[in-house]
């Protein structure tokens, strides 16, 4: 029973922190977007 709790708990963890990260990397795009509008949509549509 330990070990199923603590593979959920990681696992919770985990996922959390993934959410975190995509909506971190979200908000860095969108500063990017808002300093170099221009220049970024470019860029992004060669990628």
């Amino acid at each position: 029973m330990c070990r199923g709790k603590a593979r959920k708990l990681t696992f919770t963890v985990i996922s959390v922190t993934k959410k975190q990260w995509r909506t971190g990397i979200k908000q860095h795009w969108r500063r990017l977007w808002s300093q170099r509008g221009r220049s970024i949509s470019r860029t992004s549509l060669l990628i």
